[in-house]
């Protein structure tokens, strides 16, 4: 899939997942080009819709962590923000710490999530 912006296309680097399951609800991930880059974001979270947008075209690298961090949006909703530092500060940390040592260390990936592919 690729996209056109002006005289340039921009291909889709990596095929993010339709959707995942949380705590039992469902939520979906959808690929957006246009309204993250217009707010200048990777990726976004909606609670209300139970959905998860991500910028596909970024390196594939760059896409899994911007997913990651959405992630953790989703599992945090909320519940660090007492602690003083913002949410996103909070994220932040936990997704590159997290990404970096998933990335870094592929049997301790298949241990965790022992049906993944690598």
């Amino acid at each position: 899939m690729s996209f056109a912006f002006g005289l340039c296309t921009i291909s889709v680097m990596v095929s993010l997942p339709s959707g995942f399951r949380y705590q039992g609800v469902d939520w979906v991930i959808v690929e957006d080009v246009v309204s993250l880059r217009e707010s200048g974001r990777y990726a976004q979270t909606d609670y209300r819709r139970q959905a998860v947008s991500v910028d596909p075209t970024w390196t594939d690298a760059h896409a899994r962590q911007s997913l990651l961090h959405e992630l953790m949006h989703v599992v945090e909703m909320g519940a660090l923000d007492e602690r003083g530092l913002t949410t996103e500060h909070i994220i932040h940390l936990i997704s590159i710490g997290l990404f970096g040592v998933l990335s870094d260390n592929p049997c301790l990936r298949r241990f965790i999530w022992p049906d993944a592919a690598d």
